[in-house]
C-alpha cells in the first residue's frame, strides 16, 4: 500500500498515515478506559486514577461508564460524518474513470504498470493545467 501510494500521490499517504496513527490512538486510549474502569471496579484506586489521566473523572462506576460510552459513541459519529475516509476507493472505479478519459486499459493490469497509468494521466493533467 506505500509503495502504491507513495508511486501515486504521496499527499494521499500522508494521510492515510494521520488516520491510521489517529486509529492506533484511539485504540489505545480504549484500552486504557477499560483497563482503568476494570481495576476502579476492582476497588482499585490506580483504576481511578487512570481514568482522571485519560480525562474522565466520575464520582462512580456507573457515571464512568456513561462518560467512556459517551466518548465511543462521539467516535462513531465522526465515522459516520466522514465515510469517504473510511472507504478506500474501489480499483475498478478508478479503472472506469480511467477509461473515460480515453485510455484502453485491460482490468488484469499489473500493479506497476496501473501506477505508471496513473502518473501518466496525472502528468498530462498537470501540463494541461499550467497551460491554461
Amino acid at each position: 500500500m506505500e509503495k502504491y501510494y507513495r508511486a501515486i500521490d504521496n499527499d494521499s499517504f500522508e494521510t492515510f498515515l494521520k488516520k491510521q496513527k489517529k486509529d492506533v490512538e484511539w485504540d489505545c486510549d480504549l484500552a486504557i478506559m477499560q483497563a482503568g474502569l476494570t481495576l476502579a471496579s476492582l476497588g482499585v484506586q490506580e483504576g481511578w486514577e487512570t481514568l482522571e489521566g485519560i480525562g474522565i473523572k466520575a464520582k462512580d462506576l456507573k457515571q464512568a461508564q456513561q462518560k467512556i460510552r459517551g466518548r465511543i459513541m462521539n467516535r462513531e459519529l465522526k465515522k459516520k460524518d466522514n465515510p469517504k475516509e473510511t472507504e478506500p476507493t474501489d480499483f475498478f472505479v478508478m479503472l472506469a474513470r480511467v477509461r473515460k478519459e480515453g485510455y484502453h486499459i485491460d482490468s488484469e493490469i499489473l500493479l506497476p504498470e496501473w501506477i505508471g497509468t496513473l502518473k501518466d494521466i496525472k502528468q498530462s493533467n498537470e501540463r494541461n493545467n499550467s497551460k491554461i
